[in-house]
């Protein structure tokens, strides 16, 4: 959703945008995101449908472009010309991930029921052993067979045991190194840009408070790095659709009028218009969407684990523990060696 939003920007795409944001906040956003896929799927639709039209080769009087002074570009459906293909088969690429999660979401419904089957199974399965055979029939199966059995169970074993290994490896590194990766990320936005800005010095003040936390006290840091994450997180979302927003028609007259900040103080913000070049107001939208993902990814994925791999009071009770044990592993071997 998130990259549909800013790769076609638009109001019906900032739609996208806004609920993408919604799923990401909420506790369980797995099992929301699932709920929401078939009013996403049909909303997809909607949108390849309505691109569709507008990629027929119809004059503006037969299908305009404006509606007075709404621009019809703006709510989301813009005429490409002869390139016209291009937006329809990302929309499409972009709306077959609405349908794989929409699948997810029937499957999870479906599971009782699944699982209620598969309990009848041998006694639906049962009469095609008894048309026409005997038991000793079923019992002289080809020994060949059952072997060629045994091996394909033995190599899907083997198999899905190196699968489990490389994934607990990969969760490992994730735990140890994805908070790293994420506070790199959070210099980096306040660092990025040709010019200083208001938000950017922001988020070099959070990156400052993550930094002396953790130099100060490793026991706070432990206890605050939950809410620091989510204040980080709301923060790159009103940071994103600030932009997003800004980029419409008369959105900087708003701001004027309505929030009294003058436009060089908005430029101060970090607010400007991207309309001469698309290129450069995807990579504006693409860097806090990015944070967001991987941040949220943090605290979703990685916090919990994080917490007890950080413990260090477990960590030094283990190491006196292992400590203790090898000392007295040790004074036995001597005194046996007296013993003796």
């Amino acid at each position: 959703m998130m990259t549909w939003s800013i790769t076609y920007h638009s109001w019906l795409s900032f739609v996208l945008l806004l609920l993408s944001c919604i799923i990401w906040m909420t506790p369980n956003s797995r099992q929301t995101c699932l709920s929401s896929s078939p009013f996403l799927v049909f909303y997809a639709i909607g949108l390849v449908i309505g691109q569709y039209i507008y990629s027929l080769n119809l004059t503006d009087e037969e299908l305009p472009i404006t509606v007075g002074s709404i621009s019809i570009s703006e709510i989301g459906f813009k005429k490409y010309g002869q390139f016209s293909y291009q937006p329809l088969f990302t929309k499409i690429f972009y709306t077959m991930f609405f349908w794989v999660t929409l699948r997810q979401y029937t499957e999870s419904l479906k599971d009782p029921m699944i699982t209620n089957d598969s309990t009848t199974t041998p006694g639906i399965l049962s009469p095609l052993f008894n048309l026409g055979t005997t038991r000793t029939t079923f019992m002289t199966q080809s020994h060949h067979q059952q072997i060629e059995t045994q091996q394909q169970q033995q190599g899907f074993t083997s198999q899905s045991e190196i699968f489990d290994s490389m994934m607990k490896c990969f969760k490992e590194i994730l735990i140890k190194y994805w908070i790293w990766i994420v506070a790199i990320m959070l210099m980096v936005m306040s660092l990025s840009g040709s010019k200083v800005v208001i938000y950017r010095i922001v988020y070099m003040f959070l990156f400052l408070i993550f930094t002396l936390l953790l130099l100060i006290s490793l026991k706070w840091w432990r206890k605050l790095i939950y809410p620091f994450w989510l204040i980080v997180i709301l923060y790159s979302m009103i940071i994103l659709i600030a932009i997003y927003t800004y980029q419409f028609n008369n959105f900087p007259e708003y701001w004027q009028q309505y929030l009294h900040i003058d436009k060089e103080l908005q430029e101060d913000l970090g607010l400007v218009v991207y309309d001469n070049d698309a290129f450069i107001l995807f990579k504006e939208l693409l860097t806090p969407t990015f944070f967001i993902i991987i941040t949220i990814i943090q605290v979703h994925f990685v916090h919990k684990d994080f917490l007890e791999f950080s413990n260090i009071d477990e960590i030094l009770d283990r190491l006196a523990m292992a400590s203790s044990s090898s000392s007295h592993n040790n004074s036995v071997t001597l005194n046996i060696g007296q013993s003796n």
